[in-house]
């Protein structure tokens, strides 16, 4: 029983580096800045980009075959695309 008051005392005790460390850390943690309203505009900006490219890779390849059985998969993979812009950009 007293090797456990003794361990659990010992555990509360901090020592003057660990009490120094947690003023730093809150001076550096204090010091950060984070905007989520930018965070959102820059990833939905990233998304939107990344969807454009792959709209033009899309219009390319739907270009080079504009008919049969191509056409449908080009529009099935646009479609898609549309549906996880929109759902990326809400989130």
């Amino acid at each position: 029983m007293a090797l456990a008051q003794d361990a659990s005392r010992r555990s509360n005790k901090r020592t003057p580096f660990e009490e120094n460390l947690d003023e730093q850390i809150g001076t550096v943690a204090g010091e950060l800045t984070f905007d989520p309203v930018r965070e959102r505009e820059a990833r939905t900006g990233f998304i939107e980009q990344q969807t454009q490219q792959s709209r033009e890779r899309l219009g390319r390849q739907f270009a080079l075959t504009p008919s049969g059985v191509q056409q449908g998969r080009a529009i099935s993979r646009f479609a898609g695309l549309e549906g996880q812009q929109i759902g990326r950009a809400h989130v």
